[in-house]
């Protein structure tokens, strides 16, 4: 069904009797199914597939589509002269195509700043994934007292996601996250199934104020398509 996968969940729709209204409930089925492919396009191209108040018009009717990215749901609504047709489905959202590796990935703490290297990710579906936040939180009292610094790579080039020292900048606060802050990054898109590597995500802390042994670092990605996926690594001293 379209170029992702869905399951339909149910199918609800309102009685009729009359042969004009029974043909309007024919076509709100039809309309409904058009709400069906649009929301599986929006999907497979990283956006979320909820329609604006009042839906769109589609084929002499309207439609409108809900999205639960948490419940990995969607519901449309097929309408035509009053006749409607509802769809429940189970759909894939970003937050079920991306995948973070800590295997290669070390902490390196200097001086005064250092942070997490070789951080590596990929998405594991056929739709593209569109990053458009992030939120990093770690332990407290850990030492640590802002996120300065995001290099990843996107497929072509290192690309800053996060650049709290220098101006022009990609994303929010400008001078740097503290733990549990909101990150907005430009929209980055993920297009590429290999493994690719965020080169480094740099901290900074107060002299002598390195992260404690045993400090939980946590990384929310946020998408385009409204969903949130959740990673943690533990640092352990050598």
């Amino acid at each position: 069904m379209g170029m992702m996968s869905a399951s339909v969940l149910s199918v609800r729709s309102s009685e009729f009797s009359e042969s004009t209204n029974h043909i309007a409930k024919i076509k709100s089925d039809y309309v409904a199914v058009g709400a069906i492919e649009y929301a599986l396009h929006e999907l497979a191209w990283g956006l979320s597939p909820s329609t604006p108040a009042g839906g769109l018009d589609f084929a002499g009717g309207n439609f409108e589509v809900d999205a639960d990215p948490a419940l990995g749901t969607v519901s449309v609504v097929g309408d035509v002269q009053g006749a409607q047709t509802e769809y429940d489905l189970n759909a894939r959202f970003s937050k079920d195509c991306i995948e973070l590796s800590f295997d290669d990935a070390q902490f390196v703490f200097e001086a005064t700043s250092g942070g997490l290297e070789d951080l590596k990710y990929r998405k594991k579906c056929h739709h593209r994934l569109i990053l458009s936040g992030m939120v990093i939180t770690w332990d407290s009292p850990s030492g640590v007292q802002k996120i300065r610094k995001i290099t990843c790579d996107n497929g072509n080039e290192l690309q800053d996601l996060y650049q709290g020292w220098s101006i022009p900048y990609i994303g929010t606060p400008e001078d740097g996250a503290n733990s549990g802050e909101q990150i907005n990054v430009a929209d980055l898109m993920i297009e590429n199934d290999s493994w690719l590597t965020c080169t480094e995500i740099t901290m900074s802390y107060a002299i002598g104020e390195k992260p404690s042994d045993g400090t939980q670092f946590s990384f929310l990605l946020q998408f385009a398509d409204g969903s949130e996926y959740l990673e943690s690594i533990i640092y352990e001293e050598d």
